[in-house]
Formats: C-alpha cells, sequence, structure tokens
C-alpha cells in the first residue's frame, strides 16, 4: 500500500490521537455501563421497580458497593496481562516490530470493550462480575498500557540524537491535550446512550489498524515476521541478579517504595465519577467533565517546567538532580495537601480547588525516573531500573485498586459520614511518601551534578521506554 505524503511524526500522531479518544471516552462510560447493569440486577430481584431503572435510583449504598467491588477486581486483574508479558510484549517489539505488537494490542482492546458491552448489557442473563474476564483479551498483546508504551518508543526511534527528547515532550503534550478535550466529548456521549461511547471507542480503534498497516516500521532492530524470529524474540533477556542488586541499595528501595505510594493517585482519579455522582448527586456523564481537569493541569505544568528549570540551573547555579528531587518532593506534597482538602472540607468548592492541588502532584512520574536514573552508571541499568519501576507501578495499581474501592464500598455502604474515607487513606499514603522523598538520600556522582545522567546522547530511549510502562 503506498504511503500518503505524511511524515512518520504525523501518523504516530494519528495513532496516539485515537487510541486517546477511545481511553478517555471508555473510561466514565464503562464506570456507567457497569452501573447501570448492577443497577438494574438489584431492582429486578427486589420487583419494585420497572425496567428500566433511572441513573437517580443507582446512588443507594447496597449498589454503589457492589460497582466498588466489581470495578475493583476488574481494574486489578486488567493490569496483570502488563505485569506478567511485558517485558516479554517488549522483547517481541524489538524482534519483529512496533507494528505487530501494536495491531496485537489493538486487537486484544477491542475484543475487551466488546465482552464488557455484551456482559453489561446482557444484565438480565449475565451477572456483571464477568468483567473481570477482561483479563483473557488484554493478554493479547499487554493492554492499553503497551499502547503508550509503544506509541513513545516510535516517537524516539523516529527521531534523531539531537530532536529525540523535543519530540517526546511534544508528543506528551499533544496526548495531555486530547486528554483535556476528549473527556467533554464522553460527557456528550453517555449522556445521550449507553451505547454511542463504545460505538465511538470501537471505531476509532478500528481506524488505528489501517493507520498501523500504512505506517513503516520503526524499531531499528525489527526482522522479518517468521516463527523462528518470534521464539528468538522471546528468549529470556536480562539477569534477575542484577535487578536484586539494584533492588539492594537503599536509594533505589526509598525510590521504589515513593513510586509505589504515589502511583496511588490514578487510583483516586478512578474514584473521581463514582464519589461525586453519590455525594453531590451528579450523573456519571456530568462528573466525566471533570476529568479534564488533570490533563488542564498538566499540559500547563509541562509547557512551563521547561523555562522554570532553565531558569533556577542559570539563576541559582543549581544542579539538575537538585531541581529533580525538590520538584518530586513538592509534587509530592501537592498529592498530600489536595487529597486531605477532599477529605477534610465537604463543599464542592473545596472539592474542586483539592482536585486542582492534586493535579499537580500528578505529574510526578519524571522526577522520580530522573532521580532513579542518578543512582545508576550505565545506560543498560537505565532500561533495567525503568522496566523496575513499570513493575512497581503495575502491582500498586493492582493492590491500590483492590483497596481503595473496598475501602470506597464500606464508606458509601456506611452512609454520608465516611464518604471521605478512601481520601483520609490516600493522604496518609501520599503522606508517607513525602517523607520518603525527604529523606531519600543525593545518589549522584559529581560528575553527574554538573551533566544530566540519564543518557546525554539519547541513543537508549527507545529501549528503555519499552521497560517504562505507565500505569494509569
Amino acid at each position: 500500500m503506498t504511503l500518503p505524503r505524511l511524515s512518520p511524526f504525523s501518523w504516530i500522531a494519528l495513532l496516539i490521537l485515537l487510541y486517546e479518544i477511545e481511553e478517555q471516552v471508555q473510561f466514565p462510560a464503562t464506570i456507567r455501563l457497569l452501573e447501570n447493569s448492577v443497577c438494574q440486577r438489584h431492582y429486578a430481584a427486589l420487583g419494585s421497580v420497572g425496567v428500566p431503572v433511572d441513573e437517580t435510583l443507582c446512588k443507594i449504598g447496597a449498589i454503589q458497593h457492589r460497582l466498588a467491588t466489581i470495578r475493583g477486581w476488574y481494574s486489578a486483574l486488567s493490569v496483570i496481562p502488563m505485569l506478567l508479558l511485558g517485558p516479554l510484549f517488549g522483547r517481541l517489539a524489538e524482534g519483529v516490530g512496533r507494528r505487530v505488537v501494536l495491531a496485537l494490542v489493538t486487537v486484544g482492546i477491542i475484543l475487551g470493550l466488546l465482552l464488557i458491552y455484551v456482559i453489561s448489557i446482557s444484565w438480565r442473563f449475565l451477572p456483571t462480575e464477568l468483567v473481570m474476564f477482561i483479563v483473557i483479551p488484554r493478554f493479547l498483546g499487554g493492554g492499553p498500557f503497551m499502547a503508550i508504551t509503544l506509541h513513545a518508543a516510535m516517537i524516539a526511534d523516529i527521531s534523531d540524537d539531537n530532536n529525540r527528547s523535543q519530540a517526546l515532550y511534544r508528543m506528551f503534550c499533544f496526548k495531555l491535550a486530547i486528554d483535556l478535550v476528549a473527556p467533554q466529548f464522553a460527557s456528550l456521549l453517555i449522556a445521550h446512550s449507553l451505547w454511542l461511547p463504545y460505538l465511538l471507542c470501537g471505531l476509532s480503534l478500528g481506524l488505528t489498524l489501517p493507520v498501523i498497516i500504512v505506517l513503516p516500521e520503526t524499531g531499528p532492530n525489527a526482522k522479518a515476521v517468521s516463527w523462528h524470529g518470534i521464539k528468538e524474540s522471546l528468549q529470556p533477556a536480562g539477569n534477575l541478579k542484577k535487578y536484586r542488586q539494584m533492588i539492594g541499595r537503599t536509594a533505589i528501595k526509598l525510590a521504589l517504595t515513593v513510586t509505589f505510594l504515589v502511583q496511588l493517585r490514578y487510583n483516586s482519579l478512578q474514584l473521581l465519577p463514582p464519589y461525586v455522582s453519590v455525594r453531590f448527586g451528579w450523573t456519571i456523564s456530568q462528573t466525566a467533565k471533570l476529568l479534564s481537569i488533570v490533563p488542564g493541569i498538566s499540559l500547563a505544568l509541562y509547557l512551563a517546567l521547561p523555562s522554570i528549570t532553565h531558569t533556577a540551573l542559570q539563576r541559582y547555579q543549581s544542579s539538575i538532580q537538585k531541581i529533580d528531587r525538590t520538584v518530586m518532593q513538592l509534587f509530592c506534597l501537592a498529592l498530600i495537601v489536595g487529597t486531605a482538602v477532599i477529605a477534610a472540607l465537604p463543599g464542592f468548592g473545596s472539592f474542586i480547588a483539592g482536585l486542582v492541588i492534586v493535579s499537580i502532584g500528578f505529574n510526578i512520574r519524571p522526577p522520580i525516573l530522573a532521580v532513579l536514573a542518578t543512582c545508576i552508571e550505565t545506560t543498560e541499568g537505565v532500561a533495567q531500573i525503568f522496566t523496575l519501576m513499570s513493575i512497581t507501578e503495575g502491582l500498586a495499581h493492582l493492590i491500590g485498586s483492590l483497596a481503595l474501592e473496598a475501602v470506597w464500598g464500606v464508606a458509601v455502604e456506611a452512609g454520608p459520614g465516611l464518604y471521605t474515607l478512601p481520601f483520609w487513606v490516600l493522604t496518609g499514603c501520599f503522606l508517607t511518601a513525602g517523607a520518603l522523598a525527604v529523606l531519600l538520600p543525593d545518589m549522584a556522582t559529581p560528575a553527574q551534578h554538573s551533566l544530566n545522567p540519564v543518557d546525554p546522547d539519547g541513543s537508549d530511549e527507545a529501549s528503555a521506554l519499552l521497560g517504562a510502562t505507565e500505569t494509569r
């Protein structure tokens, strides 16, 4: 097939656009679908209300408790394929190409969407708990987390040593801009129909397949796809002894513990629609609009931080390592203050203020990556430490999904007085992370204090990114 006259970056940007539309629309749409399924089954069993049941009747404790349990297991199980097969698919992407793995990811996500929709609309015949079987199609490619990583790796592939960092920076800004707008469309679609958002998600993902076909392979080591090549790519790589040695270092232990605790910020985002819906009487479609706050604040910070960093380096003669550590600590503080405001102050205005403050802390991952990189002396070590961070984030997502949804389920059934209990739990977790971030020793060498330690020429960024999936 002849490739239309678009730059590779433009094709990859189109892929990111289509994937992010699907992710941002399906998140609130799935919450509403599951809530509707649980709600309809609840009232049908009682026989006291004619079906279909209006959404306003779905906010009672018994329904929300069951919904929280289902969502906790659904969210936890969905990350297992990335934890188990992420490194394997990363090696496959290096051996036979990014496009093959990305196509597998896309098909797996489409099958997962179909599974959720069919089970949710078949509430008369199928229990809603069956959505937990989404883990099965996610094993095909690793799920959305692998797609995010492959997009970044493809951008790194097509960039040279001089513009790679700038290209990745533009990619993440573009992604945040989509995340800022897409929830508004999701809100409109959910308000009109339960199936329309999923139709858009299916079409959006379906359109990525022809883009993947016409996009030239970007992987520098990719070979022709063959069974021998696949087996060769999947041979065990690396040495577990190296990972054990890394984890044995105190600074890395502390940094990974901070990573685990602050990863719960994404679980707080998952709680946002049901919390606002129950506490303030909003519909799920209305709560979807609030999801734009986090990417909006993040985009503003992404645009401002380079100039702030440059000013600090020039005016205060501060090392980049010290700036990274300080920014990490400040972002921890934002998470602490934001969740504490939401938990302590009951009004909607204070909730919005707390959400804005928490949104600042959502950008903590890049400085943690930079701090971890100062503990490593080789570019191979950087890729390995990023993989460790990715695994830590996946474990945090799995445990946090189960724990926080269980806490929310107890709180919502107990009554309004305990609605903020999950945010008190999160405040405690973030407070612990902040204390550890302050205690984290400076591991940078004198040479690193005058030079960026993270692969200055950018030559290893693609392989590192394949092991550095961000769980969300």
